[in-house]
């Protein structure tokens, strides 16, 4: 992953981190989640945004049902795959539902 990509998902993960509470995860925006169907039947899924901001939107939808989240280890891969994330497209488009 280039640098500044890294820098970036640093600096998203911790924006996601304060505007959702979840202050113990590592890589709030890694959009790996298992949800139980308990949960998922309180979430309010109208209100989870489809953008690329997903996780975040999801998260604190989560925490506003009071959800516990916890995080399990998981293995990623990149191999010689190409982003198609523009940053400049997707810097400005964050906007609270």
């Amino acid at each position: 992953m280039p640098l500044i990509r890294r820098i970036g998902n640093m600096g998203l993960g911790f924006l996601s981190k304060a505007a959702t509470g979840y202050w113990n995860m590592f890589d709030p925006t890694n959009g790996f989640r298992a949800i139980r169907s308990e949960v998922l039947a309180q979430l309010p899924l109208e209100r989870v945004d489809r953008s690329y901001y997903f996780e975040t939107s999801m998260l604190a939808n989560l925490y506003l049902i009071g959800a516990v989240v916890r995080e399990c280890r998981c293995r990623r891969g990149y191999q010689n795959e190409v982003s198609n994330l523009l940053i400049s497209r997707i810097l400005f488009d964050f906007r609270p539902n």
